[in-house]
């Protein structure tokens, strides 16, 4: 019985980061991102778009495989996405990795 409270508690907290770094991000997201669009899935398939679509912006989407990186993009966005791309949990759909870098620069 102990064991499943643990495994519950647990379960909250991830939950509860998963949340709240998601809060942030979806913040820096929409104060960074104004021209070209990003569109991001989560682990979980739910999308948000970010940025709207203008001539000479790309429009890039980017897929999250992990719930546990978007407490570490929140944490060390630096490290984080590098790290994840690498790792195949962040995922530049098209395979458009210049686009996304463009999108990111031109904003």
């Amino acid at each position: 019985m102990l064991r499943c409270k643990k495994v519950t508690r647990l379960a909250k907290r991830d939950a509860a980061c998963y949340n709240s770094g998601m809060a942030l991000l979806d913040k820096f997201l929409s104060s960074a991102i104004k021209r070209g669009t990003l569109t991001l899935t989560d682990h979980k398939g739910a999308t948000r778009s970010f940025g709207s679509a203008e001539a000479g912006f790309p429009d890039v989407s980017v897929r999250l495989t992990d719930g546990r990186l978007v407490r570490d993009l929140a944490l060390h966005p630096d490290l984080a996405a590098g790290e994840a791309y690498m790792d195949g949990r962040l995922v530049v759909e098209g395979d458009d990795i210049l686009g996304l870098i463009e999108l990111i620069g031109h904003n």
